[in-house]
């Protein structure tokens, strides 16, 4: 005869599930739902994990309100500076150390970091910076 190499685990299973058979009347348990139910026990089941499952917890914890306001204010009130400076001039004047990237992040979207008033005000009048319009160089193509 040969013996098993873990006999418990063999003979308990069984027995478990005669003696579980016995005490609990399974059959009394069985329900008849219609399928629309099911489905939806299956949808909400699934949401409650899911929801639990990508539940917030850890990471970074959110800049305050108050400051997310000052940033917008100050980049506001000087469009020439650019991240590094406003987040330097924070913990400057009140030693709140912010990086550049929170900076850029909290930025009013209508304000473009590199283009300063004056840069702003010559393209709404038309004229780029670098390029000399189209009169100016004929003239001096003529002269030449």
């Amino acid at each position: 005869m040969s013996e098993r190499s873990n006999p418990a685990v063999s003979t308990t299973l069984p027995d478990f599930r005669f003696l579980w058979s016995r005490w609990f009347n399974w059959r009394n348990a069985l329900v008849v739902v219609k399928p629309e139910t099911l489905k939806g026990w299956h949808q909400r089941a699934f949401q409650l994990f899911w929801r639990w499952k990508c539940r917030g917890f850890g990471g970074r914890p959110r800049v305050p309100e108050q400051l997310r306001m000052l940033i917008a204010e100050m980049v506001r009130e000087n469009p020439t500076w650019g991240e590094a400076l406003v987040a330097s001039e924070l913990a400057l004047k009140l030693g709140v150390h912010v990086s550049q990237r929170t900076v850029r992040a909290y930025r009013p979207e209508n304000l473009h970091p590199s283009r300063g008033p004056y840069s702003q005000s010559y393209s709404k009048a038309g004229l780029r910076c670098g390029t000399l319009p189209d009169e100016l160089l004929r003239q001096a193509s003529d002269t030449s």
